[in-house]
Formats: C-alpha cells, structure tokens, sequence
C-alpha cells in the first residue's frame, strides 16, 4: 500500500493506493487521528487573559466561605475591545487550625457587582450572579503556604457564557465557597503576587474592611479566531481526504 498527501489552498488530500481492505482500514485510523489531533490541538489553546490581577504569592489567604459567613472582593477593569468575560480562573486553600483537608465537593457562586459611587465599595446588588457549584475544575499546586500546617494552594478554573461588561468600569469580584458539607475546613481565597491593593473583605453584614492585599484571580476572553481557523482547516482536510479515499 502507498499514499501521497497533497495541498491546494487550505485543503489537503491523502490518495492512497492498495487493496480496498487495507484502504478502509487505513482510512478509519487516519480519520481518527485528525478527529483527535484537532480535539487535542483545540482544547489546550485558552482565550487570551484580558485582566491578570497576579498568581498567589503563597503567603496568605482570606476566608471567602458561606461556612464562616465571610466573603473577599476584588476589583478590575477591562480595556475597550476586551471587556467580554469567558473563562474565570483563582486560586485558593483550604484549611482550619486543626486540619486542611479540601472536601470531596465545593459550590462556588461567583458575582459581579458596580462600584457604589458614594462609598467606592461594591454596591449592595450584584449584576450578574454565576452559580458554579461543584462544576469547577480544580487542581492542586504542589506548592503550600506554611502557617500552623502546610496548606496546599489550589487552581480553578470554569467556563461562562460571555460576559460583556462595559469597558474603562470598575468591576467587583466576589468568589465564595460553601464548604459546610466539611466541618473540618474553611477555604480562603489566596491573596496575589500583586503585594499592595485594594482587595477587600468583611464578616457577614458588617461594613467591608480592606486587606492592603490582592487576590489572586484572572479573567480571559473567548478563543482567537486563529484557533476557529485550525479547527474549520483541520475539518476541510478530512473531508478532502475522505473524498479522495472514496475515489
């Protein structure tokens, strides 16, 4: 058996010569692959990050958890051009004084809120309310802030509908876990490399006191269209091949 893979514009072709057995065998393999290889190719791109607020310094973490009725915000905001949110990713820990052990389940909600423009602070309302759950990917570091225990710091990362925001606004974030399913630990949303901020937090209703910290967090776009491309490109290729091997 013998194949020759041509190219004419963004389109390619496998003709391959052999019996008819081994081409439909061949045929099933390669077509496989392609599936895979534009699967694969596509998956790993991610949206380009259009507001980065800093990796976790591995120093600290502020309780953001229903199960202590405490919550964290943060602010940002997005440039004219890049203001459409698709993917969110933070990092955090979890842990008490006795134990840090993170729960077989989180439920995360996220929430975006306006500035209240007589106290600079997140109004009272939030804008959009995202209830994330335990539908969030999660991933261990390896790395660890060292307080009473070692406590292991955590990616997450999820997916949105997109968001679009008004541009040159401030924004706030809130992320808050409800880990009372564990009654052993609490999460803390992990504070950024960004050493000085305006990152806030308060206890249940009480009024929002500031941190002089950063939180870990970064908002990314939808996918360049340069991926959209790979993927339709990857598609034409197989079916010109498919053609080719029927012929």
């Amino acid at each position: 058996m013998g194949f020759a893979l041509t190219f004419k514009g963004s389109t390619f072709s496998l003709q391959i010569t052999g019996s008819g057995k081994m081409k439909k065998i061949f045929g099933i393999g390669f077509s496989i692959f392609m599936m895979l290889s534009v699967f694969l190719i596509t998956s790993v791109v991610a949206g380009p990050v259009i507001f980065d607020n800093g990796l976790p310094d591995y120093l600290n973490g502020y309780a953001s958890d229903i199960h202590t009725t405490s919550k964290v915000a943060d602010d940002f905001i997005l440039l004219e051009g890049s203001n459409t949110i698709a993917d969110i990713h933070w990092w955090g820990i979890y842990g008490t004084a006795a134990t840090n052990t993170p729960p077989d389940i989180d439920d995360f909600t996220i929430r975006f809120y306006i500035t209240n423009p007589d106290t600079g602070e997140p109004a009272a309302d939030y804008l959009e309310e995202i209830l994330v759950g335990n539908n969030v990917n999660r991933e261990g570091t390896g790395e660890f802030i060292s307080k009473v225990h070692d406590y292991e710091v955590f990616s997450y990362w999820v997916d949105i509908d997109p968001l679009v925001l008004d541009a040159d606004t401030q924004y706030w974030l809130t992320i808050i876990n409800d880990t009372t399913s564990d009654s052993d630990d609490y999460w803390f949303w992990a504070t950024s490399s960004y050493e000085t901020g305006n990152g806030l937090w308060r206890y249940a209703d009480e009024p929002w006191q500031g941190t002089n910290s950063e939180f870990a967090f970064q908002l990314t776009a939808v996918p360049e269209p340069s991926t959209l491309l790979l993927l339709g490109t990857g598609l034409i290729g197989l079916a010109g091949f498919r053609r080719k091997l029927r012929n």
